[in-house]
């Protein structure tokens, strides 16, 4: 039985990284219950870690579209309110798969909170 398997009504659960992971970071799955960072603008985005973990550690993870409130994103461009931002934690272009909007201002490599969803292609 996975790791976490059952039912998570806050949509908090921990997977393992399979490689190293910063807080922030968009997080796609591999295999079972093992999560890298995503790595390209159309990767399909599942969760937002919610810690640094080294490959083989266990990750505190919030699932996208479901967890409850808003979440903080590594931004890796500046990103303005109400920007898309897209699974690199980038001000997204069309076509590129978002995972929510900016609901403040921040600068590369600052965490920006967002209003998130499950991911989606931007139109």
């Amino acid at each position: 039985m996975p790791l976490t398997s059952g039912r998570h009504t806050n949509g908090m659960l921990t997977r393992t990284a399979g490689a190293a992971i910063t807080r922030g970071q968009a997080l796609k799955i591999t295999t079972g219950d093992v999560v890298v960072a995503c790595a390209g603008d159309t990767d399909t985005a599942v969760y937002i870690a919610m810690d640094n973990a080294a490959p083989g550690e266990h990750v505190p993870c919030a699932t996208l579209g479901n967890t409850p409130g808003t979440l903080l994103v590594l931004a890796t461009t500046a990103l303005t309110p109400g920007a898309a931002v897209g699974v690199l934690g980038q001000a997204a272009a069309s076509d590129a798969v978002i995972i929510g909007r900016a609901l403040e201002s921040g600068a590369a490599g600052e965490e920006v909170e967002i209003a998130h969803n499950a991911a989606r292609i931007l139109e």
